[in-house]
């Protein structure tokens, strides 16, 4: 799992890394490209992805199969 953010400034959001490349953020934001991508603690993730990645009905593997 990684940080990805759309523009500076702006809230780090939680995406999966597979084969070199990320998915869409866990939120569900959709962004053409990214600016950066991080490797940092959880505490600084976007508060929507935080929610869904806690929530117990979260599947890591269906989310993946689906934004890959």
């Amino acid at each position: 799992m990684r940080y990805i953010q759309h523009k500076s400034g702006q809230k780090l959001h939680l995406a999966f890394e597979i084969e070199g490349s990320l998915t869409h953020p866990v939120c569900g934001r959709k962004f053409d490209h990214y600016r950066a991508s991080f490797n940092m603690p959880l505490g600084h993730a976007c508060k929507d992805c935080m929610k869904r990645i806690n929530n117990p009905l979260f599947n890591q593997r269906n989310f993946i199969i689906q934004n890959i």
